[in-house]
Formats: C-alpha cells, structure tokens, sequence
C-alpha cells in the first residue's frame, strides 16, 4: 500500500513515463498498483479499511476497492495500449465478474472451513 502520496505520485510518474516512452509492454505496471491504489484512494475518501481484533474484514469493502480498482486497471490498460471503449468495457465487465466469482468461491471456501472446524 502507499504510505502517503508521495507514494501514489511516483507510482504514476512511473506510469506516465512509460507511456511517454512508448513502452508497451510495461503495461503490467498499471496492474500493480491498482488495488494499493483504490484502498488509497477510499481511505483519503474516509473510508477506514484497518483490521484489527475488534473489527473484522468486511466482504462489501473488499468488493467496492475491488471494484475501484478494475475500473483503475481498466482505464491505465485502455490508456497505454490505445484501446477503444468498447474493449474497454468488455475488459472492466470480465474484470468485475472475475472479482465476484473468486469471492464467491472465497467465501463458500471459508464457510465450508468454518463449519468443519465447527464439527471437529
């Protein structure tokens, strides 16, 4: 995560380097930093992400920082390859439907262990 926005700055700097450069393939760099980003971004918006033993991680926080950061990674990776803005859609929707699939799985998953740990 970055620690301040002189975090987030060379963080884009980075980015719009590459782009400035041509350097296509380091369109991986945008991947990175999209979900340190979006939980920035909530937590300068107030948002307060911190897990501690009182308070335990929420599954609708990770989806919306989940989701804020497909719509990051989707706008970098449209910017740096030039794509049109239907590829782009298709993009974030197969993004956003991965996302609620394997936190789907994620889920039944953990209850599935809890209720094993329960029996035994």
């Amino acid at each position: 995560c970055f620690d301040s926005t002189r975090g987030a700055l060379y963080a884009l700097a980075h980015i719009w380097c590459g782009r400035l450069f041509c350097l296509r393939h380091h369109w991986r760099n945008v991947r990175r930093i999209c979900a340190a980003t979006s939980f920035w971004l909530l937590a300068k918006a107030g948002l307060d992400f911190q897990i501690s033993n009182s308070k335990a991680a929420n599954w609708r926080d990770i989806m919306v920082a989940g989701c804020l950061a497909s719509v990051i990674n989707t706008l970098g990776i449209g910017w740096m390859l030039g794509l049109d803005t239907t590829t782009m859609t298709g993009y974030l929707l197969g993004d956003v439907s991965g996302l609620f699939a394997c936190m789907f799985i994620l889920m039944l998953t953990f209850k599935a262990l809890r209720i094993r740990h329960a029996q035994s």
